[in-house]
């Protein structure tokens, strides 16, 4: 990977699960990627998971909102009906500026035999009935 012409060696872990639950989510959702990383790494990692092309669109750290030297994750940019969007995220300060619209997940560090992605998807199936997501999450339905 080249960030500003240099070179870099970049190699990490798949969470478990992550292109099953891309594959199963996408039939229910218009999968997006919003990741505060840059835009090469986040592609590379990407093209590894989702190999049948589910995910719509990427979003990077260019279209992040930087406040108080966080990288946030501000919905309302895309212009997108809110009560029809969720951002899942393992840093709750990520989602800050929607938090009605955030649901975390533990973060992950190599336990092959973490379950969290698949433990979402019958919670996500609920809140795919859901006119607007923003009650379900609001009431804490999605426990």
């Amino acid at each position: 990977m080249r960030v500003d012409g240099l070179s870099y060696k970049v190699s990490g872990f798949i969470r478990p699960g992550a292109s099953a639950f891309i594959e199963k989510m996408s039939k229910i959702f218009d999968i997006v990627i919003f990741t505060a990383s840059l835009e090469s790494y986040a592609k590379k990692v990407i093209k590894k998971i989702d190999r049948r092309n589910h995910i719509k669109y990427i979003l990077t750290r260019d279209e992040c909102t930087v406040y108080k030297n966080n990288f946030i994750k501000d919905l309302r940019r895309f212009g997108r009906d809110l009560s029809d969007v969720i951002i899942i995220d393992n840093n709750p300060v990520a989602y800050a500026f929607n938090k009605e619209n955030g649901i975390p997940i533990e973060s992950w560090f190599e336990d092959q035999d973490d379950i969290e992605l698949y433990s979402l998807i019958p919670k996500l199936e609920e809140l795919a009935k859901y006119e607007d997501v923003r009650y379900y999450i609001r009431n804490e339905l999605f426990v």
